[in-house]
């Protein structure tokens, strides 16, 4: 799960993508903390997870917001 959002950040890089991608991801990302959360992995990927919502962050993708209350959930 965290795999297809790390390809999609790298596809994504300097290119015009629509908005339907970024919600598509924000949808995938809460997904994978939801799951990773319920499962207890969270010590295991979290590092990747804090990474790809970093990148989020600085590349300033729509839905930022989303990608934010995600990471509501493992607080």
């Amino acid at each position: 799960m965290l795999y297809n959002l790390e390809i999609a950040q790298v596809f994504e890089k300097n290119r015009n993508i629509p908005d339907a991608f970024y919600k598509s991801m924000m949808n995938s990302f809460t997904e994978a903390v939801q799951f990773i959360s319920i499962n207890g992995l969270l010590s295991d990927y979290k590092e990747r997870i804090v990474k790809i919502y970093t990148i989020t962050e600085e590349r300033n993708w729509e839905f930022g917001e989303g990608f934010s209350r995600a990471l509501d959930i493992i607080d």
